[in-house]
Order: structure tokens, then sequence, then C-alpha cells
């Protein structure tokens, strides 16, 4: 099969902002592995179809290991390491194996009890700030951070320093010295970390590293211990803040979803799981770069090609889950993709998973009146401008 050169640009605009674009599900139907034009304008091959995302993402003939096409032209600093989600077996595998076991299933129940403490304070914090408070500013976004902060040993005191570097990594349209500037700012904030805890070692995260690192064959450099606290930092509360707030407001649509929830506090493990599934925050997708000819759903994409993997539309494949467009917690559960697939997999899932659990089933318990408050004539500021989508802020009474 030959696909045809596509002048056709990449889907964005959402006519419900709680739904992909809708050029994901034509494109699903019709043409789910396609060469559109990517947002920056560069003709890339989109895979659309759950099957065809996974092979895609499962494949190491696709790498992460390369020059994001929007930065290509501007030198990076000598002293500037990759993320590990940027890179390929074996150096990938070096930094994941270090990490992997401070996430495992078992090690994020022994944070439960902390988190419920944490989310019961935020509670309080926003209940205190009153009629009309920001549900992002109060509960979703300090959750995660604060959870991030104590897990790697970061102040949360510097909580406003890392989050607006964060939050310019994730602006979709920024100018590339500007991306590079915020990267290099929260390089150097992970940079002061390694050398505290070097100095004055503890029982966080980062400690652990350190000393882990001197026992392996090659251990980390600072550079490349700061570039591991820089990825869990911004993943670390980033994802989940935005979960938190876009999910309640998924929910508020349908009370009688809250009310089953409320009902049944244990199914919040499947309404989180269908939230996940529908929400897809990552939501332009997983670019890849093809380093061989490799037939992907019927399609040949050429060595040096660029792949983006839809999550969103994969996610409603309804080749694979039946009326994709519905949140239904007692759907026979199918591993959706928002976290990835293959050896990049998100690492904290088991954690995001945990906070998002314990963060809604409190909201809506504590307040079982919750609705959104906006002033009049405004409208939810949703985040169509960011590489991972949510809302900007989201005033509530109760």
């Amino acid at each position: 099969m030959s696909c045809p050169v596509s002048h056709q640009a990449m889907p964005v605009e959402r006519v419900d902002p709680l739904m992909p674009p809708p050029g994901y599900a034509q494109l699903l139907a019709e043409a789910p592995v396609t060469k559109v034009l990517d947002l920056i304008g560069l003709q890339t091959w989109l895979v659309t179809r759950y099957a065809d995302v996974r092979a895609v993402l499962g494949d190491p003939r696709f790498s992460s290991d390369f020059v994001a096409p929007e930065l290509k032209g501007l030198r990076e600093e000598e002293d500037f390491v990759k993320p590990f989600i940027r890179l390929d077996p074996p150096e990938h595998t070096r930094f994941r194996r270090a990490l992997t076991g401070e996430f495992t299933v078992r090690q994020i129940r022994l944070l439960e009890p902390g988190i419920r403490q944490l989310v019961e304070d935020q509670l309080d914090q926003l209940e205190k700030a009153g009629k009309g408070a920001d549900l992002v500013e109060h509960f979703a976004l300090p959750i995660p951070s604060l959870v991030i902060c104590q897990l790697l040993g970061v102040p949360y005191t510097d909580h406003d320093r890392f989050q607006s570097d964060s939050k310019l990594l994730l602006t979709r349209e920024l100018a590339p010295e500007d991306r590079m500037r915020a990267a290099n700012q929260l390089r150097d904030f992970m940079l002061e970390l390694v050398h505290l805890k070097r100095r004055e070692p503890d029982a966080a995260l980062m400690t652990r590293l350190i000393e882990r690192s001197a026992e392996m064959e090659q251990p980390f450099s600072d550079l490349e211990l700061a570039s591991i606290g820089m990825l869990l930092l911004v993943a670390g509360h980033e994802t989940t803040a935005n979960m938190i707030a876009l999910t309640t407001v998924a929910l508020l649509r349908q009370p009688e979803k809250i009310e089953a929830l409320r009902a049944d506090p244990g199914k919040v493990d499947a309404y989180v799981e269908e939230a996940l599934r529908l929400l897809t925050i990552v939501q332009h997708g997983v670019r890849r770069l093809a380093t061989e000819d490799i037939e992907v759903g019927g399609e040949v994409i050429r060595e040096g090609e660029w792949v983006i993997a839809s999550l969103a539309a994969g996610n409603r494949d309804p080749g694979v889950y039946p009326e994709p467009d519905e949140l239904d917690a007692d759907r026979k559960r199918v591993s959706h993709l928002s976290f990835g697939f293959g050896p990049h997999q998100c690492l904290g899932q088991q954690l995001a998973r945990v906070e998002l659990q314990i963060a809604l089933a409190a909201l809506f318990r504590r307040f079982p009146g919750l609705r959104v408050e906006l002033p009049e004539g405004e409208e939810i500021p949703y985040k169509h401008d960011m590489l991972i989508y949510g809302v900007h802020s989201l005033p509530v009474a109760w």
C-alpha cells in the first residue's frame, strides 16, 4: 500500500474540550497510518490505531534518541544531559534500572498514608480559601507537587521556582531559546539539590540514587543525577495535577457518576482508569524516529522519517473499546495507552494512580455539592496551548 504525500495538518482543534479533535476519529476509521503536517509544519507519519500505536512504541527500531525538530540548530550546552526518556537502550536501561525499584506497587503502597494525610490537609486549605476557590491552586497542583518534593527531598518552599520553569517547558508554542533557558534553570536547580544531598545525606530518593550510583559499574555524574531529578520533578507534578483537575471537570458533567462513586468508593480505581483513557492528557502524541524501513499498519515507514503515535486516538479505538467516548467504570479492563507502552512506559504510573484515586475519592466525599462556579461571562480556561492537557484554573464552590 502506498500513502500519498499529505498536506493535511495534524488535528488540534477540539469541538468538545473533553474530547480529542474529531479529526482523529476520521483518520482512525479511514487512514490509521498516514502522513500529516505536524504542529511545526514537518511532514510526519501519524499513527492512530491502538495496535499500531503499541507496535510503534514497543519497537526498538523507532528511536527516542534524537534532537527534537523544534530545537534543531540550537546548540545545547555541553553540561546538559538529555532526559533518559530521550535515550535508547542500553543508555536508557542504565537509568531506568536504577529507578525501577523505587516505583513498584509495594513501594508506592508505603507512601499511601502520607498521601492521604496530604490530601486531607489540602482539602482543609481548599475549604479555608472559601467559595470560588481555585481547585488547581489549592488542591490539584499542591498534592502531586508535595508528594514528589517529599519523595525526591526537594524543599517545597522552592515550588514556585520549579513550577514556573516546568510550565514553560510544557508550553506548546515557545521560542526554542526560552525552552532551553527554562531547561537550564531547572538543571541548575536540581544540581543544587544533588550537591546538597552529597553534603547532607538523608532518606530521600535523591540520596538513595547517589548511594546506589556509587555501587554501579558506571556511576552517574552529578549532571546525570540532576537530569533524573528534572524528569521526575516535572513529570511527577504536572501530569497528575492536570489529571486531578480535568477528571473533576469530566465527572461534574455526569453527576450520576459521582453519586455512583460515593456509593461505592472501592470502584475509584476503575473510574481513574477510565478517566486516564478518555482524557489522555499527552494530547499531541509521542514522537519517534524510524532507524530503518518498518511496516506499520500496511504502510512502509522509511528510515529517517518521523512518526507520531497518537495516544488519544488509540485510547478511543472502537475496535478495542466499545462505545469509546463513554466513561464506563464497568468496562472490561484493557490496558490503555495513557502511560505509553514498551520500554519507555511511564515509570511513575503507580504513584500517579494512587494520587488520583486518593485525591478524587476524598474530594467528592468531602464536598458532595462541589460545582464549577465561574465569574459571569467566563469559561473554563483549558490548556489548548500546552503539550500536557488540562485546565489553567478551576473556580469551584460547594
